[in-house]
């Protein structure tokens, strides 16, 4: 009996622990980590339907938009910083204008003013020591914390009319004294006298005539001619006799002085005699005879230059030269006139004119993406009471054509300007009455888009709006909620700034659920 009983006992226990034994190994194989249920957040069109501005920040000098992130108010030099949900955080900086005392650092030097910003000097961070103050220590001050491609800064000092210019090296911190028959060291831009990729100075003396010299105070090319144009290390437009011609390093003529002026684009030299125009390659062979009209009657250089319109423009892009010729009749009293006679268009490259246009062709520019990406070109001329605006691919093979009716009966005068946006491309008519006409079209599909389409932006899956000028439309789904005037700009989250009664401010979107019902 004792024996059964313990068998019995024995079998159960086998059993049981085979029970717990496939329980654990079942368990083992089929575990998996539970999921995590992350807290729903609702949907702020889910909950709300009306909508409405809370003023955050305002001033009466101006808001802009400064980076991504950051919001500058203009008038007292404070940066505000965009968080999420429409949070914005102020920081106060330290004022940063051309009279600030930030210095401009570079390698293990810093520049800068004296206390009454008459004057300048330079710190060098190894040895702490400081210079004495000079009129002008180069480059220029008005960037902070700039880092300038150079190795030399141009130290000046013109107190009692003495032209005391000296070159300080860097690399070295050695001072080279400049000739005293060196009067002025040319600048450019914004960094005097300093190009990150030259390694000569543009130079005037007593005699107000121009020459070259390099960084160890050498003269290059003497100081003869009355007017020299870097063109490369190894290039230079000169002007003598009021003729224009090129030279090099070694002041040998490359290039007759025989021309009105000259400008080099890359592989084209453009120059001009006798109110025509040609156009050489980097060989100096003629490409383009003297068979292009210009207008002697404007100025010779090249862009908009002292409230006057130049003979032309040219800019050289993917080795294409895009040319724009003028008229003196091109401008009445600061006027565009849109007159085939007043203003050509040319196409070249290395083997002459590849087309011409009686429009300013203009490139289209995505500008979010990448300046040097054209996705396509464009003209624009008044036909009878239309303006037809003309789209190009990249060959300049006519792409689509959009029609605009012209406003005032065509006696008010009008530019055009075409932007690329995220779903299609902007056409805008801005009319010099101040007001401006805003078209919207699908080159891929050549056709017109709504404003709507063209404009509307989520602020998530259920809720966007539309700003279009300085208007703004908030929208749920394809539902209007709320249209609101006077907003400049779109700077993040829920937020944009205003301006109304000579105010600028920056507000955020509020909703709220209508209870009414």
């Amino acid at each position: 009996m004792k024996d059964t009983t313990k068998l019995m006992f024995t079998a159960t226990y086998v059993f049981l622990l085979l029970c717990i034994l496939t329980t654990g190994i079942y368990a083992w194989f089929t575990w998996k980590e539970p999921e995590i249920v992350e807290e729903k957040i609702p949907q702020i069109t889910e909950e709300f339907d009306t909508v409405s501005f809370k003023s955050l920040k305002t001033t009466t000098g101006e808001f802009y938009l400064n980076t991504k992130n950051e919001i500058v108010e203009f008038d007292k030099d404070v940066t505000y910083y965009i968080g999420t949900f429409g949070k914005l955080y102020d920081n106060k900086i330290k004022e940063n204008n051309e009279y600030t005392n930030e210095p401009v650092t570079y390698k293990n030097y810093k520049i800068y003013y004296t206390d009454k910003y008459d004057s300048m000097y330079y710190i060098n961070t190894k040895t702490n020591k400081k210079s004495k103050n000079y009129d002008l220590v180069g480059p220029s001050l008005y960037i902070s914390n700039n880092d300038v491609q150079c190795d030399y800064f141009i130290l000046a000092d013109y107190n009692n009319n003495a032209n005391d210019i000296s070159i300080l090296n860097l690399k070295t911190d050695s001072i080279i004294k400049l000739d005293e028959s060196i009067k002025y060291v040319m600048h450019n831009d914004e960094f005097f006298g300093l190009n990150s990729n030259s390694k000569t100075l543009i130079v005037t003396g007593v005699n107000n005539k121009y020459g070259v010299i390099d960084y160890s105070g050498n003269i290059v090319i003497d100081m003869i001619y009355e007017d020299i144009v870097y063109i490369s290390d190894k290039v230079y437009a000169a002007k003598t006799n009021n003729k224009y011609g090129l030279i090099n390093e070694k002041n040998e003529t490359l290039l007759n002085f025989e021309y009105d002026s000259i400008n080099v684009y890359d592989n084209f030299v453009v120059v001009t005699k006798n109110d025509k125009l040609a156009v050489l390659n980097k060989s100096y062979k003629v490409i383009v005879d003297y068979t292009i009209d210009v207008d002697s009657s404007l100025d010779a250089l090249t862009g908009y230059y002292n409230g006057n319109y130049s003979q032309y423009y040219a800019e050289s892009r993917n080795n294409i030269l895009y040319l724009y010729t003028f008229s003196a009749n091109y401008l009445d009293t600061f006027k565009y006139k849109e007159n085939d006679k007043y203003l050509k268009s040319y196409t070249i490259d290395k083997k002459g004119i590849i087309n011409i246009i009686n429009n300013n062709i203009n490139y289209i520019v995505d500008s979010s993406k990448d300046y040097n990406n054209y996705s396509y070109y464009f003209t624009y001329s008044t036909v009878k009471d239309k303006i037809i605006v003309t789209f190009y691919d990249t060959d300049f093979y006519e792409y689509y054509s959009f029609s605009i009716d012209l406003k005032y009966n065509g006696k008010v005068d009008y530019y055009v300007s075409v932007y690329e946006k995220e779903k299609c491309y902007a056409i805008e008519v801005n009319y010099h009455t101040s007001t401006t006409d805003r078209y919207y079209v699908d080159l891929i599909n050549s056709s017109e888009v709504s404003s709507f389409t063209a404009n509307y932006a989520y602020f998530d899956n259920g809720y966007g709006y539309v700003h279009e000028g300085e208007k703004l439309e908030i929208y749920k789904k394809d539902v209007l909620l709320e249209t609101f005037d006077n907003i400049k700009d779109y700077v993040g989250d829920y937020m944009f700034i205003t301006y109304k009664d000579k105010t600028y401010s920056i507000e955020k979107l509020e909703f709220k659920k209508d209870l009414s019902n």
